[in-house]
């Protein structure tokens, strides 16, 4: 320092002064994510922040060695080879952070597991609960008319029902209903597992003979379908021939089918004198599949790819907000306001490992489910982040304006610190005359 006028000046030893400023480097970062794109957000959050940042995909992703911190972001562990994720492990244990996030390709049970990653994670992997899949009832109404003898179709059709039978759980119910002008039992509405050993001794008791009469085949099935207690039913008509009764009468009983009793109808129709107007309107009124074929060698194959289909109708999972609840004593997260958090559409359910960190939780049928959590590895540290950052269940999260400011506490946290010490200060003071 220069006094403002000359001759001012004292003490010319406190003119000058010299000060140590330490300055931490941002440091690399490496996202390896599962698809192109797929690690746009977190990027360009990271790339505001002043880090040197490397997103590839898995199948390009570098070696780690040079990077602070390698993220998994949603990358499926098909895409990456066991020496890579060796690499991982040794690079964390070294002192460096890794951070894993995303869905079911990142915490989906099988994934990870008995990795060197599952190792590593401050999380388990969690089976999700096993449901109780529905059974099936279905009846299948077989034209057993005159006509039905040419070119084999009672046959076609019989191999048709074996091969149904075949593919059905023995949990599943089927039942053949024969019909010309009056319909009868062929084979009673029971379960697989009983029937599997009559089964196609039954279906070939159907010998073609008589007029083609419909509607109280369908309704005979209706009555055997409504008193079931099965999660999905399913009626399937075979027919060859024209029928009685009026269109009203047709869509009248199967809409109420439908909309009542929640029983399907579908229908194949075989040859140039089937109904078709009749069936086509039978199916869309009864929410199911039609098909009209001329050649009844194809009929077992097409009904039995329809009966493997799953129903269009089946509602998609329910879906809800998840609220993110800060923990208290959070390491990670000290110092970052824990209000506001936006919902999450979804996350995938893992256990905390002992000794880990719960930073972030989800409460989930009364107990917390974690959603960020952290943990010490060898001379490094990881964090696990049970939800996507790519819109499909943070959309709030994406337009959140802290999130940035939760990224910098993240990063902050999990980075190395570095091994340069600041210079140690030095202080003199000196006196002259008082």
């Amino acid at each position: 320092f220069t006094a403002r006028q000359e001759g001012s000046d004292q003490f010319e030893p406190d003119n000058h002064a010299l000060a140590w400023t330490g300055v931490r480097s941002k440091g690399k970062i490496l996202i390896v994510s599962g698809r192109t794109e797929g690690g746009r957000y977190i990027e360009e959050i990271l790339r505001r922040q002043g880090f040197e940042v490397t997103s590839r995909t898995a199948d390009s992703a570098p070696a780690p060695t040079g990077f602070n911190v390698v993220i998994f972001n949603n990358v499926e562990r098909e895409k990456l080879t066991a020496s890579y994720l060796s690499a991982i492990e040794r690079h964390v244990n070294g002192g460096n952070g890794f951070v894993m996030l995303g869905s079911e390709w990142s915490f989906g049970p099988g994934g990870y597991r008995r990795t060197p990653i599952e190792t590593l994670l401050p999380v388990e992997f969690k089976d999700p609960p096993k449901q109780e899949e529905k059974n099936r009832a279905i009846l299948l109404v077989i034209d057993k008319s005159g006509s039905m003898r040419e070119d084999n179709r009672i046959w076609y059709a019989q191999e048709a029902a074996k091969a149904v039978a075949r593919q059905l759980k023995d949990t599943d119910l089927l039942g053949v209903i024969g019909f010309d002008v009056d319909p009868f039992v062929v084979v009673p509405l029971a379960r697989i597992g009983s029937l599997r050993g009559t089964f196609n001794t039954q279906i070939e008791r159907l010998k073609p003979a008589g007029r083609t009469v419909m509607l109280p085949a369908i309704t005979e099935a209706k009555r055997q379908l409504e008193r079931q207690d099965a999660g999905r039913k399913h009626v399937i008509i075979l027919s060859d021939g024209e029928t009685g009764g009026s269109g009203g009468d047709f869509i009248d009983l199967v809409n109420v089918m439908k909309t009542e009793q929640q029983i399907t109808v579908s229908a194949v129709a075989i040859g140039a004198e089937a109904n078709i107007p009749l069936l086509k309107r039978i199916t869309q009124y009864g929410g199911g599949f039609f098909h009209h074929i001329y050649d009844p060698t194809t009929l077992p194959q097409i009904v039995l790819q329809r009966v493997q289909e799953k129903p269009k109708d089946e509602p998609p999972p329910s879906e809800r907000d998840f609220i993110p609840l800060q923990e208290r004593g959070s390491e990670l997260l000290a110092g970052f306001s824990g209000k506001g958090y936006p919902p999450l559409r979804g996350f995938i359910e893992t256990e905390l490992k002992r000794g880990a960190q719960l930073d972030l939780s989800i409460v989930k049928e009364g107990r917390k489910a974690p959603l960020l959590a952290s943990w010490r590895y060898g001379r490094g540290r990881t964090v696990a982040l049970t939800t996507d950052l790519e819109g499909r269940w943070s959309r709030a999260w994406i337009q959140w304006g802290s999130l940035p400011d939760f990224w910098e506490k993240v990063l902050d946290w999990i980075r190395p610190t570095s091994d340069t010490p600041i210079p140690v200060h030095e202080a003199r003071i000196s006196l002259s005359g008082s």
